[in-house]
């Protein structure tokens, strides 16, 4: 009994670190996203008074 459970300890140990090892970082490749066809909506409110500021003295870019 105690055999078969720490050879399935270990097997699920094994299978994590297989999954860790091959599944990749996570990232994007190395490229570079184009994001000017994105539109700020009309309506879309500051949350606070810095952000404001900051939005007034960037102006419409």
């Amino acid at each position: 009994m105690i055999r078969k459970r720490k050879w399935l300890i270990s097997m699920i140990c094994l299978m994590g670190l297989f999954l860790m090892a091959f599944s990749g970082s996570g990232t994007m490749p190395n490229e570079e996203i184009d994001l000017q066809h994105l539109v700020t909506p009309a309506g879309l409110m500051a949350q606070s008074k810095e952000v404001y500021e900051m939005d007034q003295e960037a102006g419409n870019i």
